[in-house]
């Protein structure tokens, strides 16, 4: 309408209007990969933080279980606080209301 070129409109309407969704999306993604992965240690690993979990659960440890629930539980925050929110800061102004 204004004479903007296809290039133009990508980079100054398309694209800084879809990256908080695509942000939004990457959070997301992340949340169910780490679930799953958990999930997947749990059943059919011989190492890290589920298969941690899994095995204190099955000989009775708590303190083993809690300490993977709590390493667990603060990578997920980590990742939440100093990788997405700063994303999400950033492109906060364009988000619409």
């Amino acid at each position: 309408m204004l004479g903007a070129k296809r290039l133009q409109l990508l980079a100054h309407v398309y694209l800084p209007a879809s990256l908080p969704f695509l942000t939004a999306a990457l959070r997301i993604g992340f949340a169910q990969a780490w679930r799953a992965l958990v999930a997947a240690e749990m059943i059919g690993a011989s190492q890290g933080i589920g298969w941690m979990v899994a095995m204190g659960g099955q000989v009775g440890n708590s303190a083993q279980v809690l300490l993977g629930i709590a390493l667990i539980g603060v990578t997920a925050w980590l990742m939440e606080s100093l990788v997405f929110r700063r994303i999400e800061r950033r492109y906060e102004g364009w988000r619409g209301q």
